[in-house]
């Protein structure tokens, strides 16, 4: 299966991708509002004996976290029953995530 969303969040908003398939791989990409550079990473989302568990596998740590409210970073995490994403970036910002699993 092949999930993808595009959200736009303001700073500190969280959005809910609705994605909640418990292993699979999240791509994350965004163009950054205020230069216009384009980031991405790779999430592995695995499922530890009942707990939907996400990984950084490739990316720029730099701009991307696994742990919520991390300031300064595009969060991307499970929470209680699906995918969710948290803009700490500063700014709005469009982020599109696709999900395979």
């Amino acid at each position: 299966m092949i999930e993808s969303k595009v959200m736009v969040l303001a700073d500190n908003e969280v959005g809910s991708t609705g994605i909640t398939q418990k292993t699979g791989i999240i791509l994350v990409e965004l163009e950054l509002a205020a230069t216009g550079v384009h980031r991405s990473a790779i999430f592995t989302l695995y499922d530890a004996d009942g707990t939907p568990t996400t990984v950084l596998t490739a990316g720029n740590g730099t701009y991307f976290s696994l742990t919520i409210t991390t300031d300064a970073k595009v969060n991307v995490y499970w929470e209680t029953d699906q995918i969710k994403v948290e803009n700490k970036l500063g700014t709005t910002e469009i982020i599109t995530v696709k999900f395979i699993g």
